[in-house]
């Protein structure tokens, strides 16, 4: 089955969005360069769920896990 086009966008709650601040200095502070690493991580991962969303299983109420 072909999947739809969507536009999709991730928005994060504030309070996430600190944290993910938050995750990225800590790494910093450990090694540097890894806080960019992390946020790279974590942007090539939302963008993999953006381009194919309905490729991770669904845990609980239509909710997806990669």
């Amino acid at each position: 089955m072909r999947e739809k086009e969507l536009n999709l966008e991730v928005e994060f709650h504030p309070e996430s969005r600190l944290e993910l601040v938050e995750s990225a200095i800590w790494y910093e502070d450990k090694k540097s360069g890894l806080g960019d690493k992390f946020i790279n991580a974590i942007e090539e991962k939302l963008n993999q769920i953006l381009k194919h969303p309905f490729s991770y299983s669904v845990v609980h109420n239509g909710a997806r896990q990669t």
